[in-house]
């Protein structure tokens, strides 16, 4: 069974991600599926294997093969962001889905969601607060909210009246 996925079809799916597009527009674009164009994305370019040489002495100023290298670790705001990319592709996704009939498929889509949603979460409340931000539990913003509606509430009525 001949593969779906050839080095040209790569090409053109790394191209179109790098230009912004989502797994959902490529795959439209390419005429594969989402999972191929997953599949495409998370491909690493194997190594050349070395020209034949058959009994030719190994040259002595052949180059060392170089050290991969380092991965960079995502920090949590890339992490967020490329978790903000999967929900869109989801919500199209689910959209589909419903626009089709297909319950499985938009039970599928609402699983992960909420799944995404709920790492998403962990992710914030991981990240530092900024010196300048101020954490105020809910009680309190309804404390406040309640006395500036009452205030505000007071100046109408006054005003109403003509008193200022």
């Amino acid at each position: 069974m001949p593969r779906k996925l050839n080095p040209p079809l790569v090409a053109k799916i790394k191209r179109l991600k790098a230009s912004g597009s989502t797994h959902e527009e490529i795959a439209d674009k390419a005429g594969v599926s989402r999972g191929t164009v997953s599949n495409a994305l998370r491909q690493v370019k194997p190594a050349k294997p070395a020209a034949s040489t058959k009994g030719a002495p190994a040259a002595p100023s052949s180059p060392e093969p170089s050290a991969p290298l380092p991965v960079e670790p995502m920090t949590p705001e890339g992490l967020l962001l490329e978790l903000q990319r999967e929900l869109a592709d989801l919500r199209r996704d689910a959209e589909q889905a419903r626009k089709n009939g297909d319950d499985a498929g938009l039970s599928r889509t609402q699983r992960l969601r909420s799944a995404l949603l709920c790492l998403a979460t962990r992710i914030q409340r991981s990240l530092p607060i900024a010196d300048d931000m101020v954490l105020v539990s809910r009680d309190a913003l309804e404390q406040a909210a309640a006395s500036a509606r009452a205030k505000i509430l007071e100046r109408m009525r006054r005003s109403a009246r003509g008193g200022a």
